[in-house]
């Protein structure tokens, strides 16, 4: 047997001893009742080629297999890793969908002969795809506890291997309640293994697009992201990609709570408190980014324009600086011209909203705020503005 699909739904396995193997309803019995699941739903195909083995799966169905969450074209091979979820039909808007999870025994045996991953955990559901492999849930035997695991395909991510490491090197560093937790790492040959906190919430990012944040958890989730960056900063650690795709929201007893993620250009400062490398996302990127400096820039104060934006966001409904269909030129010229300040639903901020928000958008970076700086801000102004009653709570810092 070199591979074998898993469906947990049936608790059935279908093993893979032939180099072509046919699933649908009429071959195996346990989906014999599911009507939309096609006779022949899909082909999974074993090959040798020189030097290198690989499985394809080829979608004949008509209501649509999908891998890794997306459809595949009817008729055409593709490519089918160790891990993979396959699912036949549409999993929101089909309710008997079924999914199964692709093990290649040639790969678990090389994971076992090389690292203890399996020895120590169990691996639970698919959670979602990144650019390297896909992230599965994972239970430590030890203690039943779930994490999350970050499975990278060494020859997709090849060129990105040194950023992997010094991520996991960044996470390692860090402990704070609003930042993901790195738990530990397995290598082999082939992968990269990178077990992290299991985070159960969804991105700010999504929760903005419902717009159902209160006026407290707006505050909140102010306060926890300064105060974040504060503590990073303080360890001389940036994150250098602060969005909202990037910070996850949990709901633990009516409180709402923060977790930032993705440590993928973050970044160690080491004797200066500059970095030289130039990334993260244009929306949310600090305008001396997009200078011709060969003199690097202040990597502390590029967190603080991120947030900006993000602080502007949560509290506007709107970019500061652009609309959805952005130029990068329309952005720069807007920036240049302090848009932000010019739309009517700043007006509309309290003092010290505006105040904080002029602070954090300075275009002069030596006398941008600081994450120490904006939340004095925030306290000065709290005991200008509201009464004492409230002086104790953070939900009325703003």
């Amino acid at each position: 047997m070199w591979g074998k699909f898993v469906c947990e739904q049936f608790h059935k396995e279908i093993p893979f001893n032939k180099g072509e193997m046919i699933i649908g309803r009429k071959a195996y019995e346990f989906l014999s009742s599911i009507v939309k699941v096609s006779v022949i739903h899909c082909i999974i195909k074993r090959s040798e080629l020189p030097n290198l083995t690989v499985t394809t799966i080829t979608d004949k169905s008509t209501n649509g297999t999908y891998l890794n969450g997306e459809r595949l074209e009817k008729n055409l091979e593709t490519y089918l890793s160790c891990f993979d979820e396959i699912t036949f039909l549409n999993k929101i808007t089909q309710p008997d969908y079924i999914t199964f999870d692709y093990y290649d025994s040639t790969i678990i045996d090389l994971i076992n002969k090389q690292c203890s991953l399996f020895k120590k955990y169990q691996l639970g559901k698919y959670i979602g795809k990144g650019s390297f492999g896909v992230v599965r849930e994972i239970m430590e035997l030890a203690t039943n506890t779930k994490f999350a695991i970050k499975i990278i395909n060494k020859e997709k991510a090849k060129n990105s291997l040194n950023q992997i490491h010094r991520e996991c090197n960044t996470m390692k560093k860090i402990n704070h309640p609003n930042s993901v937790k790195f738990k530990e790492l397995f290598e082999t040959n082939e992968m990269i293994f990178v077990i992290m906190e299991l985070i159960n919430g969804t991105t700010l990012e999504k929760v903005l697009k419902e717009n159902s944040l209160s006026h407290q958890e707006k505050n909140d989730i102010i306060i926890e992201l300064l105060q974040l960056l504060k503590y990073l900063h303080s360890i001389d650690i940036v994150h250098r990609d602060i969005k909202p795709e990037n910070l996850m929201i949990t709901r633990i007893k009516d409180e709402i709570h923060i977790k930032l993620i993705d440590f993928g250009f973050g970044k160690e400062l080491t004797g200066t408190i500059h970095a030289a490398t130039l990334c993260g996302t244009p929306l949310y990127a600090a305008p001396e980014l997009f200078e011709d400096k060969k003199t690097g820039y202040d990597a502390r104060k590029i967190d603080i324009w991120s947030a900006g934006v993000i602080i502007y966001i949560i509290l506007t409904g709107r970019h500061p600086f652009c609309s959805n269909d952005y130029k990068i030129k329309e952005l720069l010229d807007n920036i240049q011209h302090n848009s932000y300040s010019s739309f009517p639903c700043f007006n509309l901020l309290t003092d010290s909203q505006q105040l904080l928000l002029k602070g954090m958008f300075d275009s002069d970076v030596s006398k941008r705020f600081s994450a120490s700086e904006c939340l004095e801000c925030l306290q000065r102004k709290r005991q200008k503005e509201i009464s004492d009653v409230f002086c104790s709570s953070k939900k009325d810092i703003i």
